[in-house]
């Protein structure tokens, strides 16, 4: 791998603060407290570093909203 390239496209990454839906919340199990994280979303992840994104599949939510094609970010890629 070229570092100096794997470095360029970690920078591209935009680090956010979000707060989790709270019905999503709720069905992982975090608290209201938990709810706020920071991170980088996985939807931007996947256009520059696809391998360090994972589908998981559609969700649904005990309220009954859908969450089609959900991604998580594999944090070991990044360090692999």
């Amino acid at each position: 791998m070229d570092s100096k390239e794997q470095l360029k496209n970690i920078q591209k990454l935009r680090v956010v603060r979000y707060n989790y839906n709270p019905e999503f919340a709720r069905l992982m199990g975090l608290t209201p407290n938990e709810s706020a994280d920071t991170g980088i979303i996985a939807q931007e992840v996947q256009k520059i570093i696809p391998e360090a994104v994972k589908e998981t599949g559609d969700i649904e939510l005990p309220n009954g909203h859908k969450v089609n094609n959900f991604l998580v970010v594999n944090k070991v890629r990044f360090i692999l």
